[in-house]
């Protein structure tokens, strides 16, 4: 036999209408520390020095959760360094983009899904 109690319900009530907000925090917080500890340094490690300006222009743009979306990652070229579209294309040695997703992305998948548990986990 299965019992719900009214005030475990009402948690949940008041949980699934706050969902976006509480799991958005959690996945900003888990995907932002993954970025930030692993794929940049990761990604910067592959970027193709010649004079290193490329290289150095790394930096994380910080997720954002807006209830739908997730929007984020990492960004190079800025300014003063405007090739790195164009180095990027070249491919092969200059691809820095798709060693550095194939190993992150599991990491992010990982990342959503604890943010999930931990937002379904803190109603009850």
């Amino acid at each position: 036999m299965i019992q719900l109690s009214w005030i475990g319900m009402q948690d949940w009530v008041r949980g699934a209408r706050n969902f976006d907000k509480q799991f958005g925090k959690r996945a900003e917080d888990e995907v932002n520390r993954i970025l930030e500890d692993k794929a940049l340094p990761l990604a910067t490690s592959i970027v193709h020095v010649i004079t290193g300006q490329l290289q150095a222009s790394g930096v994380v743009v910080p997720m954002r959760f807006d209830g739908q979306n997730i929007e984020g990652g990492l960004e190079y070229g800025n300014d003063f360094v405007d090739y790195a579209p164009f180095e990027f294309a070249r491919g092969g040695e200059h691809d820095w983009l798709t060693p550095t997703a194939n190993e992150i992305l599991p990491l992010l998948e990982e990342a959503l899904g604890t943010a999930f548990t931990k937002t379904i986990d803190a109603w009850n």
